[in-house]
């Protein structure tokens, strides 16, 4: 049965120490979103329209203040308006999935299939339904979901950090590191996002930080590509 987000809402406390739990395509969305305080509600909306505009609007806000409370009674808002509104169901489960509501959250994948069986996410969705599944039988045991949540928290750093978003990349990698600091993938991403804000002594610590944490194997290539060009052909 699905869970009423209207009622769940109430009870949902979403701490503040998670920084990026929406999905990357959140903050793509975000960027054409138009600000919330220039966008009114026209009298003749429609439903699907409105539920649209106030998704949007919650990732846009989301980006500037990271407030998750706020970021989930505004995609709940967007059910409410329109219960068949696909992507707001889906930023919801992603919500749920971070917080490890795993039940939940795998009923609001399906309620996102459901209703854009070929959506953009579907993929997705399919994906985490099968992993919240073995999640919730207790097939993957803590350590196998402490490596998912660790590649999770590199993933969405990587995409950050890609889209520019370079402080939330280094929050996210800092989540990943907190998981288990004997790997290298953290520092790198950290290294790198610093590079992007000049601090190029802070990048060199954590690029040497990759490095010693890093397979043997693989030391020189990743200390090559976090080391500037210009930092390179001064040695």
């Amino acid at each position: 049965m699905i869970l009423d987000p209207r009622s769940y809402a109430k009870q949902f406390v979403i701490p503040a120490v998670l920084i990026g739990c929406i999905s990357i395509a959140v903050y793509g969305a975000a960027q054409a979103a138009p600000p919330a305080h220039n966008s009114g509600s026209p009298t003749n909306e429609m439903p699907a329209a409105k539920a649209q505009r106030v998704c949007l609007e919650t990732q846009s806000q989301f980006t500037r203040d990271h407030d998750h409370t706020k970021a989930w009674n505004g995609f709940v808002k967007a059910t409410q308006i329109d219960s068949n509104y696909a992507p707001a169901w889906f930023d919801l489960a992603i919500m749920l999935e971070n917080q490890k509501q795993w039940k939940q959250a795998r009923d609001y994948f399906y309620r996102y299939l459901g209703l854009a069986p070929k959506g953009p996410d579907a993929g997705r969705a399919h994906q985490q339904v099968e992993l919240l599944s073995r999640y919730i039988s207790g097939e993957i045991t803590p350590d196998a979901i402490k490596r998912a949540d660790y590649d999770a928290a590199i993933q969405r750093a990587r995409a950050l950090l890609a889209a520019g978003f370079y402080r939330e990349a280094i929050d996210d990698a800092g989540l990943a590191q907190k998981l288990d600091e004997s790997r290298w993938e953290s520092y790198a991403v950290v290294s790198l996002a610093m590079l992007h804000q000049h601090k190029v002594d802070e990048a060199a610590k954590m690029r040497d930080q990759a490095v010693a944490h890093a397979p043997e194997d693989k030391r020189d290539a990743i200390r090559a590509a976090l080391t500037p060009a210009s930092t390179e052909a001064q040695k």
